[in-house]
């Protein structure tokens, strides 16, 4: 079986906004989800499970990159939530890479605390170098 982490994307692309994943491992015991397009409900069912499956793995930082997402609502902050949670639980760190839309909604949810921060997913992975 296939390393799930070595897809270079996943997920469909016909529909232009349809959220669009690339998973990579840039070493260090980090692997790095990127997102692009919206953070729908839509958005939300297709990034729960890799999330999942990628803090339930053996590395010890996951990124979730989501710089090239144009649109989100609440049910794209319902999967970082929970993402958050199970990194917690999990004893992992969550790093998140957020994008306009996003920063708008934890702004107004109160939820910008919440959440360890990068400007890149090159300054997380690096920062777990250091």
């Amino acid at each position: 079986m296939a390393d799930p982490d070595s897809s270079n994307a996943l997920g469909p692309t016909a529909r232009e906004g349809r959220l669009r994943l690339r998973v990579r491992r840039p070493g260090g015991g980090v692997v790095v989800v990127q997102a692009s397009g919206s953070l729908d409900a839509e958005g939300e069912r297709f990034l729960t499970e890799p999330m999942r499956q990628r803090l339930a793995g053996t590395a010890s930082k996951v990124v979730l990159d989501l710089s090239g997402v144009s649109f989100a609502d609440s049910a794209g902050v319902r999967v970082l939530l929970e993402a958050a949670n199970r990194a917690e639980c999990k004893g992992k760190e969550f790093v998140l890479v957020s994008c306009p839309p996003v920063d708008r909604l934890l702004r107004l949810l109160g939820l910008t605390e919440r959440f360890v921060r990068a400007s890149s997913a090159e300054a997380a992975a690096a920062a777990n170098e250091s």
